[in-house]
């Protein structure tokens, strides 16, 4: 409340007009909120949260013009920390919305219909064993293709049933437990089938999952892949929409900061957007906007 009526003060000083004045406030209360349920402190907020802000004002609906208002009112907010000596820096120069609008996720896939990806997928071969894994990590784990990616053999623990996910420029990093019909499709890849792949394609490498082909990458992989699991569900499209439907149903288990650890969300509000409740209503939406035949 203080730091309110100091910014008050500020803006005040600064001549602004009774209404002008209480929108400014109005915003620093919302924005101020935001923060402390993302635990983030006022001044050590960096681009990067003020960013995240902006996709939480549209995703409560709020237009362009007026998050372009809110922004007007936190830059003089950030005006007023410089002229405290308390910031060196604004966090919003050079911040304008250009109209960039995340939708929120839906066409998910049910719990059942996760599993049965993983327990019909085919691992009669080499590629079918080290698949299933791969999809494993995916429906259990929620790991998105770059994650997969730049898993390495050591993150994997299979006596303690835990796999460490590392930390990317868009997760945190987290330790997730395995689920335990896993642990045997893992544990026939890591010693059986991984050291044949290394031997037939002459690899040395530290990844945990390994191409068939010449490449490291693993592109190929995830989309042979991919085209794999739309073949046994005509409703899958990509690993995003198997990561999306994953949080979707933690987040029915889960307390969210619970769910925000295990997605490696640095942000509760991203978290936020795959509450049953708010899918369930932009469901609705969308079938009015665009009823099936």
């Amino acid at each position: 409340m203080e730091l309110i009526n100091q910014f008050n003060d500020y803006l005040l000083d600064k001549n602004q007009v009774l209404n002008t004045r209480n929108g400014n406030i109005k915003t620093l209360i919302n924005y101020l909120t935001w923060l402390q349920k993302e635990n983030i402190q006022p001044a050590e907020a960096i681009h990067t949260d003020i960013m995240e802000y902006i996709n939480y004002c549209q995703e409560k609906g709020n237009k362009k013009t007026t998050i372009n208002r809110k922004l007007l009112s936190l830059r003089h907010f950030y005006d007023y920390l410089i002229e405290e000596h308390k910031i060196t820096l604004n966090p919003l120069t050079e911040i304008k919305l250009r109209g960039i609008i995340k939708r929120q996720p839906h066409d998910l896939l049910k719990e059942s219909e996760l599993e049965a990806l993983f327990e019909k997928y085919p691992d009669n071969n080499l590629i079918g064993k080290r698949n299933k894994a791969i999809t494993g990590m995916m429906i259990y784990q929620g790991i998105d293709s770059g994650e997969i990616a730049k898993l390495q053999a050591q993150d994997l623990h299979l006596e303690q049933g835990k796999i460490d996910i590392p930390a990317s420029h868009k997760s945190n990093a987290r330790t997730l437990e395995l689920n335990g019909k896993q642990i045997i499709p893992l544990q026939i890849y890591v010693t059986e089938i991984r050291p044949i792949l290394l031997a037939e394609t002459n690899k040395i490498s530290d990844k945990l999952f390994i191409s068939s082909g010449k490449s490291e990458q693993l592109n190929n992989t995830l989309g042979s892949l991919c085209k794999r699991l739309k073949k046994l569900q005509p409703k899958v499209k990509n690993p995003t929409q198997i990561r999306l439907s994953v949080i979707s149903h933690w987040l029915e288990k889960h307390d969210i900061r619970i769910a925000q650890y295990m997605a490696g969300h640095r942000y509760v509000s991203s978290t936020e957007r795959y509450r049953k409740d708010q899918l369930e209503s932009l469901q609705d939406q969308l079938e009015k906007l665009h009823p099936l035949e």
